[in-house]
């Protein structure tokens, strides 16, 4: 079925496989007969996953069933503005922070926003995308117009400028590459040291991706930033891990952190429990 872009309408969104009009217009969006007003099934939290977005267009996938939906948080600004598509045949809905239905697509308020896709009938496999950005912001480059991200086999430091990120934010940023089994950027998001680190990878990229496999999901709680100079800073969070068994498991740890001036980032330099 060719891919078509979906908007925020009527507070849901869903696709039916019958479309064969090729105006685009509304009325090839799936009625309200289709996908209720409002979701009825509460989220597990197992089955919510934390996401990072940014302009640049993050895409998400998964399974759901009948009363088995699916969920992704994620931190967003007010009057910043998301755009979305998909092209499955599923019910998509967006809570604003205080757990209304989101109207329009410019966001009303700071804080965290919740995505819920669902199903009425039977089972679908899905494809989200989403980016967040502003009004007035201009298109993001093509991949060709992209520069390429360098990885080096050292940390080269230099001091942080202005347009440093936050610290506090790469927590959630590291955990969100994590929850969408971006395993490979994660690993890339750690200190040399810490890749090398023998007694946590002793097999390298091996080690760290045997590890992650059996979390289904993380949710970062809390984050509160200890301390920052021109080439480190410290942060603490607590994190509540979700097994692929089930278990809950929550955590409070410090992310000691380095700048890396080649990849113009925070990267992990340590881990210890508190």
């Amino acid at each position: 079925m060719r891919s078509i872009t979906l908007y925020l309408s009527c507070l849901l969104v869903c696709l039916i496989a019958a479309c064969t009009s090729n105006r685009g217009q509304p009325e090839d969006i799936a009625s309200a007969e289709e996908c209720p007003q409002e979701q009825t099934v509460a989220l597990k939290p197992e089955n919510v996953k934390l996401l990072s977005l940014t302009q640049e267009e993050l895409s998400v996938s998964g399974n759901v069933r009948k009363n088995k939906p699916v969920g992704y948080t994620f931190e967003a600004e007010a009057e910043q503005e998301l755009k979305y598509q998909t092209a499955e045949e599923v019910c998509v809905w967006f809570y604003t922070p205080d757990n209304q239905l989101l109207s329009g697509t410019v966001l009303p308020t700071t804080g965290k926003y919740t995505v819920q896709v669902a199903i009425p009938q039977g089972s679908a496999n899905f494809s989200l995308k989403m980016s967040l950005g502003t009004k007035d912001s201009a298109p993001d480059k093509s991949p060709s117009e992209k520069e390429p991200r360098l990885t080096t086999s050292t940390t080269a430091l230099a001091t942080p400028q202005n347009s440093t990120p936050n610290p506090e934010k790469e927590v959630a940023k590291y955990y969100s590459l994590i929850n969408t089994e971006n395993y490979r950027d994660g690993w890339y998001k750690l200190t040399v040291r810490l890749r090398e680190e023998p007694e946590l990878h002793p097999k390298g990229y091996d080690s760290y991706t045997e590890w992650w496999t059996q979390i289904n999901n993380v949710d970062v709680l809390s984050t509160s930033l200890i301390e920052q100079e021109a080439q480190t800073a410290t942060v603490d969070s607590e994190v509540r891990y979700f097994t692929q068994g089930g278990r809950q498991i929550n955590q409070s740890l410090r992310f000691s952190f380095i700048w890396d001036s080649s990849s113009e980032s925070w990267l992990i330099d340590r881990v210890k429990r508190l």
